[in-house]
């Protein structure tokens, strides 16, 4: 079984479609991806989680699907795109409706902030980001 799963994988990561990216299972520590990271920002709205408090573009927290098993509130997970790396907690939940390839929504300042290196930001003229972007070919692990 594990030798069919490498072959999957080699030949999903060798295809290096992005547009569909694979999710490799691992165990705890081991990085699982390439994903699509998307952003929300809503400030004020309720975290799903109990105790997690109302949702801030600063918080460093990410959304997953409600009815995904690998994932509970408070797990922490590590989030890596090229060579920036931040730890996330699960803090709240997104629509069943998302599609298929969302695994993660991530707080505005993971992706616009933290992840997104300040090279490839968009600029205003008072020097806040103008936009952020669904970043591909994040890498995750449950920390």
């Amino acid at each position: 079984m594990k030798a069919l799963l490498l072959a999957v994988m080699l030949v999903c990561l060798s295809a290096g479609d992005v547009s569909a990216p694979q999710l490799v299972h691992g165990a705890s520590g081991r990085w699982n991806g390439p994903i699509r990271l998307p952003w929300y920002k809503e400030p004020g709205d309720p975290l799903g989680c109990p105790g997690a408090g109302p949702y801030k573009a600063w918080k460093r927290v990410i959304a997953v699907r409600p009815s995904d098993p690998r994932f509970k509130c408070g797990d922490r997970i590590e989030l890596r795109y090229g060579k920036q790396t931040v730890i996330a907690t699960v803090a709240d939940s997104f629509s069943e409706s998302a599609p298929a390839w969302v695994v993660f929504d991530a707080a505005a300042r993971l992706n616009c902030d933290l992840l997104l290196p300040k090279s490839r930001r968009s600029r205003k003229p008072m020097g806040y980001a103008e936009d952020c972007a669904t970043l591909s070919n994040v890498y995750w692990r449950k920390v």
